[in-house]
Parts: C-alpha cells; structure tokens; sequence
C-alpha cells in the first residue's frame, strides 16, 4: 500500500512531549490531538484506551432560551445579538433543576413543540468549534454565569 494515496494519508507526528504539543494547537486554534500509545494498531469501529482524543474546547457564555419538549435539549441563543446558535443536549442534573427552578418564578410561552423562557438564563458551554451555519458544534453546560 502507498501512502499520500487518495485514500491513505500519513499524518504528522511526534513522540512524546503531549502536554507542549496540545498547547501548540491550542495557540493556532485547532481542534485537538490523539494520543496514542506507541505500536497500537487503529480498531475499525471501536473506541480504544489505546488512542484518545485530546479536544480544544472553545467556551462561550450564552442565554438558555427555551427547551424543546420532545428531547428536553436546551436552546441557546448569543449573548451579543440574540441569535439562535445552538442545541444543549447535556447539563448536568442539579444544573437542569436550576434552570427548571428559574423557569418556574419567570414563567414560559409553549407550543405543541417548544417551551421559551421569559427570561433567558445565562450560562456558560463548551463546545469544539462553529458549524458552517454558525452554530455551536456539541455544546455542553460548563457553569452558570451572572
């Protein structure tokens, strides 16, 4: 097999010093690393403790905005200028019980499909990177902010 084929590439790469490296990405705002342990073979469709991926989140304060009844995701909306930027599928329990606290004493529009706050909730997600439609790839309830 030749490699720099169309279908086969070979990646950079570098033996030892992760923690440096990782930094290098994350200064040139790429999305991450895999490290791997040296003489692993890749396991076609298995997630392996041999290689792991390193991810450069990004963190963004935003305003909850609203849930969506069918999955109970949150919806996200930017700070700046209001615009929709996103779905948060994951917050924690006790964060889930704040927000639905919060809910309760400002109250809520629904449709057959969407519940929307009166009053947006700020918190702050993570998340890899901005989709090609501007909005947040995979966010993910990081804290509340004031």
């Amino acid at each position: 097999m030749e490699f720099n084929s169309e279908r086969i590439v070979q990646v950079q790469w570098i033996e030892g010093n992760g923690v440096p490296y990782f930094h290098l990405v994350e200064g040139q705002d790429l999305e991450g690393i895999v490290l791997k342990r040296k003489g692993s073979k890749y396991q076609i469709n298995k997630r392996s403790d041999q290689w792991l991926k390193v991810i450069n989140y990004k963190y963004i304060d935003v305003m909850v905005t609203g849930m969506v009844k069918k999955d109970r995701s949150f919806l996200l909306n930017s700070m700046e200028d209001g615009k929709a930027i996103g779905l948060m599928e994951f917050a924690p329990v006790n964060e889930r019980k704040r927000i639905y606290r919060e809910v309760e004493n400002n109250g809520v529009k629904e449709t057959d499909k969407i519940i929307r706050f009166n009053q947006g909730i700020p918190c702050n997600v993570k998340f890899r990177n901005w989709t090609s439609t501007n909005k947040l790839r995979i966010p993910s309830f990081h804290k509340f902010v004031s």
